[in-house]
């Protein structure tokens, strides 16, 4: 019995540091790293897939005045950063070069769609929370028609069609939550999952309530699904992660306020 809480424990480990440490990404968010769709498959999907911390930063979003958050935490952010640096580029980056290695990139690009249109009940919800109802059946049109036309969401028909096109094309509830006037709090580091502020942490416990992907049982399958699809994605921003910390004289800074800059560039299209 020992052994088996041991190995259950471990896996389950192992499984939230691939699910969770996807936050520690790759530069693209749809900024100027974000090349054509033949090359990275769906932009919404790939701006979507996982919330990676990089995809989140994006590589335009450099430190300035809007990326001001109260930081009591630092020391112990400061820390929590470099144990998720060291998991980042000695565990989860290796694991998926070698899975981008495997699986060819059109396959991964279709799997990034797929998950990105399993999310779609978030979206949902957050629109109508928002006051957008017409956005919120947007994202259920390209939903029924991605599912049944594009096998499952595997590929996009949906985008071929304008009116069907959400503006912004993603919404979470952390930024609801700003629609409704909270601001950030103070800013956080968690362990593995990556930066966030105190409303974005309680943004993602209520994007997980809504994901689908939170329902599959057994939860063994529902966490190698999630991992699957963090890792997905990071393989389809190989390196920029290292370019984006390399190019900062403080990185802890630089992830910092550019994870503000961007969820506050983001606040400002959702109104």
């Amino acid at each position: 019995m020992g052994n088996r809480l041991f190995f259950a424990g471990f896996v389950g480990f192992c499984l939230l540091l691939m699910t969770g440490l996807g936050l520690a990404g790759s530069p693209s968010g749809g900024t100027a790293l974000a090349t054509s769709k033949a090359e990275q498959g769906s932009d919404h999907a790939l701006e979507s897939a996982g919330d990676d911390l990089m995809a989140e930063l994006g590589a335009d979003y450099s430190a300035s005045d809007n990326g001001a958050i109260a930081d009591p935490l630092e020391p112990w952010n400061r820390f929590v950063y470099q144990v998720n640096d060291k998991l980042y580029l000695w565990i989860l980056d290796p694991v998926a070069r070698g899975y981008a290695a495997t699986v060819p990139q059109p396959w991964r690009e279709s799997y990034a769609n797929a998950f990105y249109n399993v999310a779609t009940p978030g979206r949902m919800v957050n629109d109508f929370l928002q006051g957008k109802p017409v956005q919120a059946f947007q994202e259920l049109g390209s939903f029924v028609i991605n599912t049944v036309f594009g096998f499952g969401g595997l590929l996009q028909p949906a985008e071929g069609i304008e009116f069907l096109q959400p503006d912004p094309p993603d919404t979470d509830t952390g930024l609801t939550l700003g629609t409704w006037g909270l601001g950030h709090g103070i800013y956080m580091v968690w362990p593995v999952l990556g930066p966030s502020s105190l409303r974005d942490t309680v943004g993602k416990v209520g994007d997980s309530f809504m994901n689908p992907l939170s329902y599959v049982s057994p939860w063994e399958l529902s966490a190698g699904l999630k991992s699957g699809e963090r890792v997905n994605a990071m393989s389809l921003r190989l390196g920029e992660y290292q370019e984006f910390k390399e190019s900062a004289l403080d990185p802890y800074t630089a992830f910092k306020d550019g994870y503000i800059q961007y969820r506050q560039n983001a606040l400002k299209e959702e109104n």
